[in-house]
Order: C-alpha cells, then sequence, then structure tokens
C-alpha cells in the first residue's frame, strides 16, 4: 500500500486553502487577550514523512509532529496550550476542561501518514468524531461559560469534513512543519 497523505505532483505543497471563512469568528480568534489561552487540539498519529518536505520541514523524531504547528502559533499569541487527543479515545474531560479554560480553541484533523491504509482511515474517521464533538462541546459550553472562537485545520489531501458558516476552516496539503507554519500564518496574518 501507498501512504495515504500525498503532495502536489511537482512535489512542493500546494497553498493552505481557505475552505470556510467566518469572518467574525477570525477576528475574535485574532484579538484574545494575550494573557488567555487558546487551546490547540491536535491528533496523535505518526511522524510525517511524506514526499513534500525539504530539508528543515521537518520535526526531530522524538517530537510531537504538531509541535512545531504550536510553536508556529505561538508567535501570534503567546499562551497556546497544545493538548493532544488520541483519536480512538475522542473528546475527554480533559479536552472539555481545556475548552472551559480557554479563550479560543484551535482543533486539528489529518491524514495520517503511514502505510497501513486501513488504520490510517480508522484514525482519520476517529478524528472526524472528534472534531464534531469538540465543535458540539464549545457549543453546550456557550450556554454556561461563554461563547468562544473556533477554527478548525484539516491537514492532507481528502475533504470529506462537515462545514458550515459558523466556523474557520482551513486545509493544509500535509502536517509537515512547512505546512503547518503556512496554517498558523494564515490563521492569524492573512487579511485577504
Amino acid at each position: 500500500m501507498t501512504a495515504m497523505t500525498m503532495s502536489a505532483q511537482n512535489g512542493t505543497p500546494p497553498a493552505i486553502q481557505k475552505v470556510l471563512w467566518n469572518e467574525e469568528i477570525l477576528a475574535a480568534l485574532r484579538s484574545i487577550d494575550q494573557n488567555e489561552l487558546i487551546a490547540l487540539f491536535t491528533p496523535i498519529v505518526p511522524q510525517y514523512r511524506g514526499p513534500a518536505l525539504q530539508p528543515g520541514e521537518e520535526c526531530p523524531e522524538d517530537m510531537d509532529p504538531f509541535e512545531c504547528f504550536g510553536r508556529a502559533l505561538s508567535r501570534y499569541h503567546w499562551r497556546i496550550q497544545h493538548v493532544p487527543y488520541v483519536p480512538r479515545e475522542g473528546f475527554t474531560r480533559e479536552h472539555s476542561y481545556w475548552v472551559s479554560k480557554s479563550a479560543g480553541v484551535i482543533v486539528v484533523n489529518c491524514e495520517p501518514y503511514g502505510n497501513d491504509y486501513d488504520a490510517c482511515w480508522e484514525s482519520y474517521l476517529e478524528q472526524q468524531d472528534f472534531v464534531a464533538t469538540t465543535a458540539d462541546a464549545v457549543e453546550h459550553l456557550a450556554e454556561t461559560i461563554g461563547w468562544r472562537p473556533v477554527a478548525f485545520v484539516k491537514c492532507g489531501t481528502d475533504w470529506t469534513s462537515e462545514v458550515d458558516d459558523r466556523n474557520v476552516f482551513i486545509k493544509c496539503p500535509d502536517y509537515s512543519a512547512h505546512s503547518l507554519q503556512q496554517a498558523a500564518w494564515v490563521l492569524f496574518n492573512d487579511d485577504s
């Protein structure tokens, strides 16, 4: 079997795509006070080792593949709370706790890099469940602790996530450090 995540034909990653862009949510996310937390939920998946990598674009092997995304986001907002999730375990009390303590939430889901297509697809579907549950939890908590902006970042070539106009969704070609740094920039700087 081949790896599930693919790059552009010429070997360079395509640009970050704005799948859905709610300006109100984006403005709220960008204006969160630096003293308040933004929760970053990322799946536990294997390191990205796909063909789009260039020298210097990969995280060290002993590092969470989304640590570089947290670091890139911290250039724009210094209180990023990176909370990984196990796709099979889903949304837990810990995630609910961090939603309640944060002024905003960024949720990542991705097509895991790997050679076992069935395992990658199962992880992807479990991540989709996590995304939906997180959106529901944020909406439910808004009734008691107030509304929070939520942004969803999808990494990979497939796009089967359900979207609606209440959200910010962006799509990266993969979860290489380079793509995630671009995604952080788009979330906090791109006013187009």
